[in-house]
């Protein structure tokens, strides 16, 4: 799910990026999570649901 390019010209440890498929599985993960939060939301007054979605 990730991979770790190597640059011959730097000798800095790695930095890991997502592979292709890693980039996929973010997207359904942040999708799922949007999902969940978005339930929990609707169960609340307007008024909490501001104050909590305006606390970020």
């Amino acid at each position: 799910m990730v991979r770790s390019p190597l640059d011959p010209r730097d000798n800095r440890p790695r930095v890991l990026e997502p592979a292709p498929a890693g980039r996929v599985e973010v997207m359904e993960q942040d999708r799922r999570a949007s999902a969940v939060a978005a339930a929990l939301l609707e169960g609340l007054g307007a008024a909490r649901r501001a104050e909590l979605t305006g606390a970020a």
